[in-house]
């Protein structure tokens, strides 16, 4: 009898000590290894690669209509000695009687003022050859330049009107500051030079 007891005890300090095991490998199990990292992209070894500038809008200013233009600008310079500079010029408007013309954003759009509607937008692409006649300094051939209201720009040969421009630029982190920082036009109409570009990978 007294073996059967000793069994049964047994028998039952094992029935209760079982879940504890069990617990306590579900709490290794359970352990989630912590996120990784999104690794950081390579900064830029040279002027190639995309990069990014944006110029807010003026909504302060009444007295000059392109002030309230909102500017983004994409500059893709690539090893083959190519480049294609893509600008979308935004008009907003908080006025009441311009809700009507509000237009949805897209994804080149320079940001849109809180409370602001999107009245006219104007997309404008060149593209061309460029070459680096010195240390620091671009010169960008435009061969070909397109409009539109979307990205859907259409493209033609500027033929006879091609022309070239040399900037110096200087590259420190993962900007690029091109010229002397100075806008060359203050127009949606015209290619404009950011003073500071972001890197944004080959």
């Amino acid at each position: 009898m007294k073996k059967y007891f000793k069994l049964m005890s047994l028998f039952l300090g094992l029935m209760i000590c079982t879940p504890a095991f069990v617990a306590c490998g579900d709490d290794d199990d359970d352990d989630t290894p912590a996120a990784e990292t999104p690794a950081t992209p390579a900064g830029p070894t040279s002027v190639v690669g995309k990069w990014v500038g944006e110029w807010a809008a003026n909504p302060n200013s009444d007295d000059e209509l392109m002030w309230r233009y909102a500017h983004k600008l994409f500059y893709t310079i690539k090893a083959d000695n190519t480049f294609e500079i893509v600008e979308s010029a935004c008009y907003y408007s908080n006025e009441s009687y311009d809700k009507e013309y509000d237009q949805p954003s897209i994804a080149i759009d320079p940001a849109r003022p809180s409370g602001y509607y999107l009245v006219e937008r104007i997309v404008h692409c060149m593209r061309g050859t460029y070459t680096l006649p010195e240390n620091n300094k671009i010169t960008l051939k435009f061969l070909q330049e397109g409009w539109g209201g979307d990205e859907q720009v259409q493209m033609e040969s500027m033929g006879e009107y091609a022309y070239e421009e040399t900037f110096a630029y200087t590259i420190s982190g993962n900007t690029l500051k091109v010229g002397d920082g100075s806008l060359v036009a203050v127009s949606p109409h015209n290619l404009i030079v950011y003073d500071v570009m972001t890197y944004q990978g080959q």
